[in-house]
């Protein structure tokens, strides 16, 4: 599962390891929730770095769930009504330099990130759909794994991130079995436990991705 994230970057950071132009306001975060907007590049447009919310929001599911699903399960979105179109033809990447996970027996929250990468990119699915002003809303989601051996011990879910390589390939994927070979968990991690303040999305600062010492 990936319920929290941050992006503490810069928007030409951003810019820069994507090659891509942004024109949306933007502003790090430190302890990204559901619901709130960050950037992603849809597959249409990847010369453009885009503000989403994150929540995959099919535009019939807008009254029943309007927090849309964060996450999307990569070993069935081939199959599952809700996500086979979009994983075929909607895809993003969602960047990203950290994320969170809670311990399943403890409880106690960790920051994980990628060694030696400032920035990566979790595999996502988007969905847009017009609103009340018909500019539309722009929604999607990260796609899980089984998680990785050295995370194992914490969670048994991972985000989908994709090795620098496959960024291009996910977007440009022609079918389903070159999205599959890619759609791996990845292994080079570093963690650790950070305060519980973390529970409370409003608690959004640098020091809150200090370690426990």
């Amino acid at each position: 599962m990936c319920g929290r994230v941050t992006i503490t970057v810069s928007k030409k950071e951003l810019e820069n390891y994507y090659h891509a132009k942004m024109d949306d306001p933007f502003q790090p975060t430190y302890n990204g929730a559901p619901s709130q907007y960050f950037p992603i590049l849809k597959n249409t447009e990847p010369q453009k770095i885009t503000l989403a919310k994150w929540g995959f929001l099919p535009h019939w599911l807008a009254k029943t769930r309007p927090q849309g699903f964060i996450n999307s399960k990569s070993e069935t979105i081939f199959v599952r009504p809700m996500f086979k179109k979009a994983i075929l033809t909607r895809r993003c990447l969602v960047p990203a330099d950290g994320f969170f996970e809670w311990d399943r027996k403890t409880r106690k929250p960790y920051y994980i990130k990628i060694k030696d990468q400032k920035i990566f990119s979790f595999a996502g699915i988007w969905e847009e759909f017009p609103d009340s002003t018909k500019k539309g809303i722009l929604t999607y989601s990260i796609l899980t794994t089984a998680a990785s051996a050295n995370l194992n011990n914490i969670h048994d879910r991972m985000p989908v991130i994709l090795k620098r390589k496959n960024e291009s390939l996910y977007l440009q994927a022609k079918n389903e079995q070159e999205l599959k070979n890619i759609l791996k968990p990845v292994d080079a991690f570093e963690l650790y436990e950070i305060s519980n303040a973390i529970n409370k999305p409003a608690n959004n600062y640098p020091e809150i991705l200090n370690p426990i010492k």
